[in-house]
């Protein structure tokens, strides 16, 4: 046996380390040592309480990737926490057969982030697990696996849209839905920079709004990238901002939460400070506009996803003949991959205007 923890000493990702090199000192299986196990569920505890540290989104992905690997764990009296480097290359092998290829390493991505973060050893890195990874990748590829793009869209969905979420009968929640997916597009935001648009950061110049965007995926300078919206968005955003009784200038967000009696819900933290709304609300938002105009689309089209704006502008300024540069540029992308894998959708029998003027 090895010597335990002292009851008043709380394990850290460090403690965890030595353990280990205990474990090995001792010749005592890691996997299978009584001590590691309690170590390792004081430290999931408290990793799932300072998830905080990741976007949203990137840990409901965390999350789903250890929660496949477990389930593939138990099911076969594996360890999974810690994992042989075995276990997970019997895991590749079985998922490459159920899931595309950027889910099985984004599962792959999720098993190692959570033996560092707990101070494991990463059987991610064993050569036999790359070599599994790379040559389910190729059999993918050879199977002619095709990356699959979020719907776009477009202009013409937006106008469809327009017609149902505005006006003096719309709903407050229409009149919300309709600014975000609007904004969404003229200004390509990302669902993490909808989320955190801000009232006090936004400004009224020349009957236009210019958002400003504090930080992105590509921009964690703390130094704001700015956009200036069309007349008409303009127009959605401060008619939802009327209805919601929301002013320029107000402490909180632009996106508001809504009840089911049709009120602003302001999402507070559980210290009582503002936060932005979650992911799901906006791909709610989505879902319900794709729900409207799913028939536009041919049966077996993707659902909108919460890239779906993002996509359907980026194409439409490729229509209009814009500089793929440019497009980067609208879009804060950093190179031309995603632009150009955007593009790649694009039908010339779309309309070929845009909000952005």
């Amino acid at each position: 046996m090895l010597p335990e923890l002292q009851r008043s000493e709380v394990p850290t990702p460090d403690h965890m380390r030595d353990l280990v090199q205990l474990c090995r000192e001792h010749k005592v299986s890691i996997y299978e040592s009584e001590e590691v196990q309690l170590a390792v569920e004081v430290l999931l505890k408290e990793f799932f309480q300072r998830k905080g540290q990741f976007r949203e989104r990137t840990f409901l992905r965390l999350e789903s990737g250890l929660k496949a690997f477990k389930s593939f764990c138990q099911e076969r009296d594996l360890s999974y926490l810690p994992a042989k480097f075995s276990s997970v290359e019997l895991f590749v092998q079985y998922r490459s057969s159920l899931v595309r290829t950027s889910t099985l390493k984004a599962d792959i991505w999720a098993i190692s982030t959570f033996h560092r973060k707990l101070g494991l050893p990463d059987p991610t890195l064993h050569e036999y697990v790359r070599a599994t990874v790379k040559e389910a990748t190729l059999t993918k590829i050879g199977d002619l696996e095709l990356i699959k793009q979020a719907t776009p869209l477009n202009l013409q969905i937006l106008k469809e849209l327009q017609e149902i979420w505005t006006g003096p009968n719309a709903s407050l929640i229409q009149k919300r839905d309709y600014a975000a997916l609007a904004m969404s597009y003229n200004g390509l935001l990302r669902c993490s920079e909808l989320r955190h648009l801000r009232l006090d950061m936004t400004t009224h110049v020349n009957g236009r709004l210019r958002i400003a965007i504090p930080f992105s995926k590509t921009n964690i300078s703390g130094i704001a990238d700015y956009v200036t919206l069309s007349h008409s968005v303009s127009q959605a955003v401060l008619d939802y901002m009327r209805a919601a009784n929301l002013s320029l200038g107000d402490n909180g967000y632009l996106i508001q939460g809504i009840s089911a009696h049709n009120k602003v819900k302001r999402m507070k933290d559980s210290e009582g400070n503002l936060k932005p709304v979650g992911y799901t609300a906006i791909k709610d938002i989505y879902t319900r506009a794709w729900k409207i105009t799913k028939n536009y689309f041919e049966p077996n089209s993707r659902a909108f996803s919460t890239h779906s704006c993002r996509v359907g502008a980026a194409v439409g300024l490729a229509q209009r003949k814009v500089d793929v540069l440019q497009i980067m540029k609208a879009g804060r992308w950093t190179n031309a991959t995603m632009p150009n894998r955007y593009i790649k959708t694009l039908d010339n029998s779309d309309t070929t205007e845009d909000m952005m003027m």
